[in-house]
């Protein structure tokens, strides 16, 4: 169990990566993972622990992270002065280019 709250952040952060990437690795043609690029995936955690995931500018891809949040277990908020609160972030990706 990891105390201090910059090494939770960044297992959690390195996790959702990892997830997102082995989803978009086995969703997406081989063919089309030569070549890739870097994105910005948006990830908000909703103050009742919803995650909601996408690439608004890539609706392919945005159907593929949607899928995404089943493979990923309940999160637990952030906390703000005893109050759960929405934490939004944006997790550098690698996709395929068509």
């Amino acid at each position: 169990v990891l105390k201090d709250e910059a090494q939770q952040r960044q297992c959690f952060f390195d996790f959702l990566k990892q997830t997102i990437q082995e989803k978009i690795n086995t969703e997406m043609p081989k063919k089309w993972q030569q070549k890739t690029d870097t994105i910005a995936v948006t990830v908000a955690v909703l103050s009742n622990g919803t995650l909601e995931i996408g690439a608004p500018n890539n609706i392919k891809l945005d159907s593929i992270l949607k899928n995404t949040i089943l493979d990923i277990p309940q999160i637990s908020p952030a906390i703000k002065q005893g109050i759960y609160v929405k934490t939004q972030f944006d997790l550098p990706i690698l996709v395929p280019k068509e």
